[in-house]
């Protein structure tokens, strides 16, 4: 009778040990949703620029965490852009210069500019049914401001 025991036991552990390690092999990571912040967009204040961008994945693919990498992707592009963008004619107007007098310093201007914003990160993220994605993209330097406005 001890021994039908400690047999039952046994074959009580492996079945536990076995969904353990099943659970954990098959366990996918998990990324957080968050909740776009109703924080304010533009400039936070001189070291501090945030703009919300939205980013989709293909409709080719199927895998959820695939889509969600490509959407977050695409999200953080859109946000470059848009502040490129943005920076530009924040210069233009405050300095009251369009960029393209500048000939070929317009270009190291370009450059400069770009790896600013590319400094940035996401600090907000929201997931919808479909893996499509919001973000609020920050970029945070000190004396950012003046660096966009000061550059010639």
């Amino acid at each position: 009778m001890s021994e039908l025991l400690k047999h039952g036991l046994l074959v009580k552990f492996i079945l536990l040990f076995s969904v353990i390690i099943l659970t954990d092999c098959t366990t996918k990571q998990i990324i957080p949703v968050k909740k776009i912040s109703s924080e304010k967009t533009g400039w936070i204040d001189d070291d501090t620029f945030r703009i919300k961008a939205k980013g989709t994945a293909s409709q080719e693919i199927n895998d959820t965490d695939k889509r969600k990498n490509e959407s977050l992707n695409n999200a953080i592009s859109n946000a470059q852009k848009s502040t490129y963008d943005i920076f530009l004619t924040y210069y233009q107007e405050n300095t009251g210069m369009g960029i393209q007098g500048y000939g070929n310093r317009k270009y190291e201007f370009m450059s400069y500019i770009r790896k600013i914003i590319a400094t940035g990160k996401p600090v907000d993220i929201e997931y919808d049914s479909n893996q499509n994605c919001e973000i609020l993209y920050e970029i945070k330097q000190e004396r950012l401001k003046k660096k966009v406005m000061e550059f010639f």
